[in-house]
Order: structure tokens, then sequence, then C-alpha cells
């Protein structure tokens, strides 16, 4: 049998903390849980020394078991949590350099598409220009964004036909979104949370067949995030965020695939826009929309640009109408029909409604009676009313945003 001695000098030759001070620690806690089994087992020592003899030896053997078992797994605890924590750092250092993402998001669902983003940030990590398909909810007519020099293209499919609105702004549309979902962005909030003893680390229960390493980090936040790690590259290929719950049954809540990472500029056809021949173009960069607000309120304004919008259907002024449609053109209109029949009576607008959107915006409530196929009929709109980021002190109705239905 090993003396205590040994026992000691075994303790203090094991290495699987680096941290020394911790090592040091984590020993005196050790000796000292040895040294209580110690005196608890002394005071139940018959006065018998053959018993008292056979009691040291049997505490001998089951003092150096306990010990050695408390320390195995003590190691295996730490030295779990500690390379993850390593594979976490590892992941951190090669996520930094300025890449260029390929992304796929999820919302939801693992298999719930959300939006798919092609970015190219510079060497400061600034965004330079996106390409993003807004994929939620409109599997028949996802939105597609360009968005490079202040300058946003907007394509919008539709029963209608495409509908591309071109507009100035500084930021793209949805780079909040996209700055949640970048993988470099994700995972040093992670990382910095590990740091900060706000979570922790550990290697996941399972591994995909593909191979990836999988990371779990759980902590006082209400999330839990599984991390998919090439254990080559060390970039992520994959984060899984899950909202926790008492019961342990966690929702799935958002995440990220990195399809493709970029460390030389993406190819510049992908930020080019292309758009089917029949497209309805609005241009809101090359002059003035809406209507100037002047000293009107701004609910005042919102119910003004409705009225004027209608007034001028009414006169077959599709010029005016277009204008304060954001600089729709004729064909908008056109193709819109029955919808945009033209009102004949009774053009009534509604209390507006104040909507956090991107910005400023009313929900207006509208009505007129139209004449459609021989008979009059009350046609009801729910107009949505901006001011644009490069429209400023001006408003319009949002052409790509429409609420419709008709009265019999």
């Amino acid at each position: 049998m090993k003396s205590e001695r040994s026992i000691e000098k075994f303790l203090k030759r094991i290495d699987v903390i680096p941290d020394a001070e911790r090592k040091r620690l984590r020993l005196e806690e050790l000796l000292e849980v040895r040294d209580k089994a110690k005196r608890t087992t002394s005071a139940d020592v018959q006065p018998t020394i053959r018993r008292f003899i056979m009691n040291r030896q049997i505490w001998k053997v089951a003092a150096s078991l306990v010990i050695i078992a408390t320390v195995i797994g003590v190691v295996g605890i730490v030295q779990n949590g500690n390379q993850a924590a390593y594979a976490l750092e590892q992941t951190v250092a090669a996520m930094q350099g300025g890449y260029s993402y390929h992304i796929q998001t999820y919302y939801r669902s693992p298999d719930q598409r959300w939006d798919e983003f092609w970015a190219e940030f510079n060497e400061y990590g600034e965004l330079i220009r996106v390409r993003q398909i807004d994929q939620w909810k409109k599997e028949d007519f996802p939105v597609e964004f360009l968005w490079e020099n202040q300058v946003e293209h907007k394509y919008k499919p539709g029963y209608w036909g495409g509908l591309l609105v071109i507009c100035k702004t500084e930021h793209h549309v949805d780079e909040d979104r996209l700055e949640k979902f970048n993988p470099e962005t994700m995972i040093e909030e992670i990382s910095r949370d590990v740091e900060n003893g706000e979570a922790t680390v550990a290697y996941g229960d399972s591994q995909p067949q593909d191979g990836y390493t999988v990371l779990e980090v759980t902590g006082n936040h209400p999330y839990r995030y599984v991390i998919f790690v090439d254990p080559e590259t060390k970039l992520v290929r994959r984060v899984d965020q899950y909202n926790r719950s008492d019961d342990g049954d966690d929702e799935y809540g958002r995440g990220i695939e990195v399809l493709e990472y970029n460390d030389q500029p993406l190819d510049s056809k992908l930020f080019e826009p292309s758009f089917p021949a029949d497209t309805i173009v609005i241009d809101q960069i090359s002059g003035p929309v809406g209507m100037a607000q002047g000293d009107l309120s701004d609910e005042d304004a919102a119910c003004e640009v409705a009225r004027q919008a209608l007034e001028a259907l009414a006169a077959d002024d599709y010029e005016t109408a277009g204008l304060l449609f954001g600089g729709a053109p004729p064909e908008y209109f056109e193709r819109r029909r029955p919808a945009f029949s033209k009102p004949v009576a009774d053009i009534v607008v509604g209390e507006p409604r104040s909507y956090e959107w991107y910005g400023p915006t009313f929900k207006v409530p509208c009505s007129y009676v139209a004449e459609q196929g021989g008979e009059l009929t009350t046609i009801n709109w729910t107009f949505w009313v901006i001011t644009g980021e490069g429209q400023s002190g001006r408003w319009f109705v949002n052409p790509t945003y429409l609420e419709f239905s008709v009265e019999e």
C-alpha cells in the first residue's frame, strides 16, 4: 500500500489545471476532505489493538481509494471543462481576420429557414456590402435585398409581378439582424460569458456524423448554445440557441449555419442587381417623393398623404399618385386593378395608428366607393405611411406593404 505521503506526492504530480494557484487550492481541498475522513474514522476506533490495526489498515485502503477516485472524478470534470474552454478559445482566435460569410439562419426550428446572407466585411469588421434573401414565411415569394455604398435594392415578387424599390439608406435595413447572426460576434459574446464566469462550456454528449466537435454552453443567461466546430480549421460551422426551461424541455430559438467562409472578397456578381425584365422599378434616389410635412404633425401628415393619394387616383392623375406612393410609375396601379379601381365617391380616411417598424410608420385605414362591373363596391385599404431615410421631412405610402379588402 502507498503511504499517505505517497498519496500526497501523487496528488501534487497531477497536472490537469494549467493555473498553478487553482491546482494548489484544489489539492488543499482534497487533503482537507481526507483529514476530515481520518478524524471521523479515528473517533470510531475500538480499543482492541488488533481491531485498531485492522481498522487503520482498512482506513488506509479506503482513504486511498476515496482520494484517488475523487481525484480521477475531478480530473475528468476539469479536463472536460478546460479542454472545451480551450477549444472555444481556439475558435475565437481562428475566427479573427475579416472573414466574409455565406450564412443560412434558422428561427423557431432547426429546419425553418429565416434568412440567407452573403455578407462582406473589411479588415475593421465593417459591413461593405450584403445580399439577403428573406425567407421567413415567404416560401413562394422570398424578398431579396442588395446593399452597397448606402444604396439598397429591395426586390419583392408577388402575384402582381415583381417590384423593385431603390432607396438611399446609411445602413442595410436588416443590419441589426445580420449582426446578431454574425458567427464571429456570436462566438466572441459566448466566450466573454465563459471568461467572466457567467457561463460554462463542455463537450457535447454526442458527436454528429459529420465529425464536427460539439461544444455546449450554459450559464446565467436563459439560453443554451450548441456549437459545431470544424476540428481542423477551428472555425464555427453552426450555432444553435435554445431557450432554456425549468422542466428541461428546451425550445429552439434561432441558429446559424455557415455555408462558406471567405478570406478574399466575394464574387462581385453576387451583389449586382439582376431581376426579371418585367419588374416594376420604384426609384427613390433620383428625386424627392411623397409629400413635404411642413407644419403638420406626424399623424396629420400621414392622413393627408393617404387623402391626397386617393384624390389623385380619383382624378386619374397617376403622376401625383405615384409620387405619393413612394415614386411608383403608372404601371404599378394598372397591374393592381381592380384593387386600385378609380374612386367615385365617399373617400374616407380613418384614424392613424402608430406602428414601430424601420422608422416612423402609421397604419392609416381608408375606404372609398368604386364602380366594378357596373356595380358600386366599397374598397377598403390600410396604407402604411412612412418617411424614408433618403427623403428627410417627406411622407409617402409604402408601395410594398398594402392591406386590401372589398365589400360587395
